[in-house]
């Protein structure tokens, strides 16, 4: 909806799938949207009114930092999700040990 908005009202911008385990890929990955996902747009500073006043006609919630714009979950739903893949990554780390231990002590 913001692509199209800002393609609509000739804005140049930059979108970027962000997740909440800070994972950035150098080529994005098609993929659906999921809980821990979300889209960044970056406008040039110069047209930052412009790009304002576009977003203000559409039915979504903005947060705004510096320069940039996230249409992110809140700051703790990051912190849980960053948490979580972290602890399923470690889980899954302390799985394949033992896995291939089991494999040379039978």
């Amino acid at each position: 909806m913001v692509a199209e908005a800002f393609k609509k009202a000739k804005i140049p911008c930059y979108e970027q799938l962000e997740t909440s385990s800070g994972l950035r890929l150098a080529k994005e990955i098609p993929q659906a949207m999921g809980p821990g996902d979300w889209w960044a747009f970056y406008v040039p500073k110069r047209i930052q009114k412009t790009a304002e006043e576009v977003l203000a006609e559409l039915p979504i919630e903005v947060t705004v930092n510096p320069d940039i714009w996230h249409f992110s979950p809140s700051g703790e739903a990051k912190r849980f999700f960053k948490t979580y893949a972290w602890y399923t990554l470690i889980a899954l780390a302390i799985g394949f040990i033992f896995f291939i231990i089991g494999l040379f002590y039978k």
